[in-house]
């Protein structure tokens, strides 16, 4: 799934770019691509690194990192700039609720039930387990016995934006400033 965002007035802008002289235009593409380039770098600083918060998200994979790409078309004066390649990103982006696709329950691993890395096993790779009050356990050795997961019916995810902020705060404005140096010199 892919996220992008749409510029309000962006159709308006590129219809006036479009009346400016070739060489304008190829200096107008020229200043997106460098400005979109820019963004990459901006999202994963800003929203992609370190914990989760409210406004970032914590790396496991580094897939949702990798998913950030931009697009020019350069004879139209568009730009794209968003998250391919994800089926997660939306979710991020937009918050909503996530149900099992499979069974009954989603199984969302306590630490004993992930890798050093975050990433959770399945819950059928482990041996010795049983459920009580919607929690899968693992019996380890004679006496010790640690919870793996909590099954739950559906799991809310919050909104924590990182392509809309992005474009609102950095793609915009640069543009917008790199156009206005072009005006100038």
């Amino acid at each position: 799934m892919e996220v992008k965002v749409k510029v309000e007035g962006a159709e308006k802008l590129a219809k006036e770019l479009k009346l400016l002289p070739l060489k304008v235009r190829k200096k107008a593409a020229q200043a997106m691509k460098e400005v979109l380039t820019g963004a990459v770098g901006y999202v994963i600083k800003k929203h992609l690194t370190g914990g989760t918060t409210k406004t970032r998200l914590g790396v496991r994979t580094g897939n949702l990192r990798r998913s950030i790409r931009w697009k020019v078309n350069e004879s139209r004066l568009e730009g794209e700039f968003g998250s391919y390649d994800t089926s997660y990103a939306a979710i991020h982006e937009f918050g909503g609720t996530i149900r099992p696709k499979r069974g009954r329950y989603l199984a969302i691993p306590f630490r004993s039930g992930k890798t050093p890395a975050g990433v959770w096993k399945s819950p059928r790779l482990f041996e010795n387990t049983f459920v009580r009050k919607n929690i899968i356990f693992q019996k380890r050795g004679k006496d010790k016995i640690v919870p793996l997961f909590v099954l739950k019916k559906s799991v809310k995810i919050p909104a924590r934006p990182f392509i809309n902020p992005t474009a609102e705060k950095y793609i915009i404005p640069k543009y917008l400033q790199k156009l206005e140096e072009m005006k100038v010199s």
